[in-house]
């Protein structure tokens, strides 16, 4: 089984080799592109990605972002360091070449010092030919499972015609409502509008604050262009509601952010937003809609949340969050 690997640090000269790669990589999304880690201002982490050549090195087989954390003394690599995951995008899906993989990555970071590794790979939905390679790959290199996320994803395969098919009564009546009461969905570029009502939302949910700045969205949609959309909803003209989708690569759309005004929610605003981004996925032929995270196994059950969610033709799959000490 054993491959020989040649193991290379990234240097920005690599951008378009890496970014190219990932593209057409059997699991590749922009959390591992430079499109989405350049909005990171340069210096803020010690990053050290790596990019991996079969035998004499002449093509790329597999690239991972990471970056390294000094924590009490030691030395963390973590992949991702500032996204939704990482680990390896790859264009082998084979076993074998995965396997050497992470064996290489291992033998690479013990050699530099690295005490501890965290590894979050996506989830399947985002892989042109699925497989659990990589996440076998770790469990075999002695990697322990240290939190498992359900995430909460529409099948697009499960619409014919228009999303309503697979709505809920619940939400085809909600949906009714916010199209009787002119509730008006559009693409926009009103981030400004967007990012208050996400802030009100966030602050009332959670009680915290946003992981991205307004700066942060302005230089996403900058670098990532017409993969970032931005879905508002308005009521006579004001807005009330909106979500933010990644177009994550072909398999998938992600819906990042959503916030609604909570004093118009009686006109189901996210409603008509989901029909319409929905709408859009199959046009496009998207094979599936992340509607994001929900629940973790340290964290309590978001009743609610996955009312609404399984009410627009949600079905959950696994992130898996992986921990190893060298």
């Amino acid at each position: 089984m054993r491959q020989y690997l040649v193991i290379r640090e990234y240097e920005r000269r690599d951008r378009d080799t890496w970014n190219s790669f990932v593209r057409e990589a059997n699991n590749g999304t922009i959390f591992h592109e430079f499109d989405f880690l350049d909005y990171h201002p340069q210096g803020k982490f010690n990053e050290h990605h790596l990019m991996l050549y079969k035998g004499n090195g002449a093509s790329v087989v597999g690239v991972i972002p990471l970056a390294l954390f000094n924590i009490d003394g030691a030395v963390v690599a973590r992949s991702p360091y500032g996204a939704s995951w990482g680990g390896f995008a790859y264009s082998d899906p084979h076993f074998a070449a995965i396997y050497a993989m992470i064996e290489s990555l291992l033998s690479h970071l013990s050699d530099i010092g690295v005490s501890s590794v965290e590894v979050v790979t996506p989830p399947i939905i985002y892989h042109k030919r699925v497989d659990n390679h990589q996440d076998f790959a770790l469990l075999k290199h002695g990697f322990q499972i240290a939190d498992r996320q359900l995430t909460s994803v529409v099948p697009l395969s499960l619409i014919e015609d228009d999303p309503t098919e697979i709505f809920s009564k619940n939400a085809q009546r909600n949906l009714r409502k916010a199209n009787k009461s002119g509730v008006d969905v559009r693409i926009s570029k009103d981030y400004k509008s967007f990012y208050g009502i996400l802030e009100q939302t966030i602050k009332e949910r959670h009680g915290g604050s946003i992981t991205h700045s307004y700066e942060d969205l302005r230089r996403l949609q900058t670098l990532l262009g017409e993969r970032m959309m931005l879905y508002m909803a308005y009521y006579k003209k004001q807005p009330i509601a909106g979500v933010l989708a990644f177009a994550v690569n072909r398999q998938a759309l992600l819906a990042f952010y959503n916030a609604h005004n909570p004093d118009f929610q009686q006109l189901r605003p996210l409603n008509a937003i989901f029909h319409r981004l929905l709408l859009d996925a199959v046009k496009h032929s998207f094979k599936y809609v992340d509607l994001g995270t929900t629940s973790g196994l340290h964290e309590g059950i978001a009743d609610g949340l996955f009312r609404f969610k399984e009410s627009i033709g949600s079905v959950g799959y696994f992130r898996d969050y992986y921990t190893l000490e060298l």
